[in-house]
């Protein structure tokens, strides 16, 4: 079982990121950057094991690429991501922080 400290930091970082999706400037490449600079500095022990996949594969998403120059596995896969790409990960992300959510919730109707 993940700590609930952990969990609350990782929903924190998550439900910013779908703000910064929401309402951010720009197209969903750039919003997505914005999140993510929010959300990586969660690690895998933040996160229960049954939504680790998930946060696997928005990583994964977003890391693909290798960079050409100096500006960073995201900006590197960003640079070169299709709009719907990038609608599905900010789908996924959307969905990962309502996930958390619930397990917050879980963990304080057990207290």
């Amino acid at each position: 079982m993940k700590y609930p400290a952990r969990l609350s930091y990782a929903l924190e970082k998550f439900n910013q990121a779908v703000y910064l999706l929401a309402v951010g400037p720009g197209d969903v490449r750039s919003r997505l950057k914005r999140a993510f600079l929010e959300f990586h500095p969660v690690q895998e022990k933040d996160i229960p094991d049954d939504l680790l996949e998930d946060f696997r594969w928005i990583m994964r998403e977003l890391t693909k690429r290798e960079p050409v120059a100096k500006e960073g596995r995201v900006v590197a896969t960003l640079e070169r991501m299709q709009n719907r790409t990038g609608v599905k990960i900010a789908e996924k992300i959307c969905y990962l922080a309502a996930r958390l959510e619930g397990y917050c919730d879980q963990q304080a109707a057990e207290r």
